[in-house]
């Protein structure tokens, strides 16, 4: 498939409200585990504190669908706060970039299983194959 074919699928995939919630959690997990790595906290510590498996913990840091609520607990098991807020898609800063699975949402057929990253400030798109 060539870079052009991936390009649109990722313009394509903008236009859908599951692409910016997956990016919204992938967000969520992002910081989520690097407030964890800065508190010197473990998936088992975090689980323990919120009464929960490990797994649990594992699920929801690889990008698991997350409760407004669950956020909320996560963040206050961590001493911290989530906030919500909006941006325009064209303000969102490249060094923040978009990740989102392809394969996990319902995809159609004939589209690829594969994680991609768009930067709209330059209209450059970053795959990845394996994860």
């Amino acid at each position: 498939m060539s870079l052009q074919k991936y390009r649109d699928l990722a313009r394509e995939a903008e236009s859908s409200s599951e692409y910016w919630m997956d990016v919204a959690i992938s967000d969520f997990a992002r910081e989520l585990h690097a407030l964890m790595k800065q508190r010197q906290v473990t998936n088992a510590q975090l689980a323990r504190l919120l009464g929960v498996r490990r797994q649990f913990i594992t699920k929801l840091l690889g990008g698991a669908n997350v409760t407004l609520g669950t956020m909320a607990k996560l963040a206050m098991a961590l001493d911290a706060v989530v906030r919500v807020h909006l941006e325009r898609k064209e303000d969102r800063r490249a060094d923040q970039g978009v990740v989102v699975d392809f394969a996990r949402h319902k995809a159609r057929a004939g589209k690829p299983a594969v994680a991609m990253a768009r930067d709209s400030a330059t209209d450059t798109v970053t795959m990845n194959w394996g994860r």
